[in-house]
């Protein structure tokens, strides 16, 4: 064996051992996790990781507690979902000790969770400058890849962070603010209130108006396309993830 296949190797052993260190670690917040009400999200969750994400040396089919404990090892993302989780739909019990948890073993920094209600099976690709804002999201939800696309067209992370606060924070012009609220209207209400189509039309001609409805419903057209065929993420989107 050559000098830097001895290396590679030592250092693939090492790995695998922080790792299994990890998992063990965390092994007592997959277990709280297991015991709370919100049990059966949080594993439903759980499931659909590793699907889009590589997990090295998953645990057996079945194993919840060993999915779990290893995804909240190696992802902050999955770490928040996980807290997001008890806090909305686990025991009081399990509320009361994410302030614990979180110091414990700690979120992501920057991923932000204020949906008043998130479907099973949530995947998030990353958590750098990520918020979930709606009000209400269904089921296998995937999150991150617009604020990929969002960045690649110029948006920075403070308006990707402040689209989390809805139409009403500080900092965004009257129109914009507008438009947000045009789209929370169409998602809570499936049609846009008197007020915000007022000021919409203040700016926008016939077809604008038009649009603004339709390009809402696309996407939910497309989400819901793209979770009854079962289409995967494209390829290297999961590398953002890290």
């Amino acid at each position: 064996m050559t000098e830097g296949a001895s290396t590679k190797d030592a250092l693939t052993r090492l790995r695998e051992t922080r790792l299994r260190i990890a998992r063990r670690g965390c092994a007592p917040l997959a277990q709280i996790a297991l015991r709370s009400a919100a049990r059966d999200l949080i594993v439903a969750d759980a499931q659909r990781w590793p699907k889009y994400t590589r997990l090295p040396s998953p645990p057996p089919e079945g194993n919840d507690a060993g999915l779990i404990a290893a995804l909240a090892a190696m992802f902050p993302e999955f770490r928040t979902l996980l807290y997001y989780r008890l806090n909305h739909d686990g025991d009081q019990w399990a509320k009361s000790l994410v302030p614990v948890l979180r110091k414990l073993w700690r979120p992501h920094p920057t991923l932000r969770f204020s949906p008043n209600r998130l479907g099973p099976g949530c995947f998030i690709l990353h958590g750098y400058a990520t918020g979930i804002a709606a009000k209400s999201i269904g089921a296998n939800f995937i999150v991150g890849q617009h604020v990929v696309i969002g960045k690649a067209s110029g948006l920075d992370d403070a308006e990707i962070e402040r689209i989390r606060e809805g139409p009403d924070a500080a900092g965004w012009d009257p129109f914009e603010a507008t438009l947000l609220r045009a789209a929370d209207e169409l998602h809570e209400q499936s049609c846009i209130g008197d007020a915000t189509w007022t000021e919409l039309a203040a700016v926008y001609d016939d077809k604008q108006l038009i649009e603004v409805p339709m390009v809402v419903g696309h996407y939910h057209l497309v989400g819901f396309t793209l979770n009854s065929l079962g289409v995967q993420l494209e390829p290297g989107l999961a590398g953002f993830l890290r």
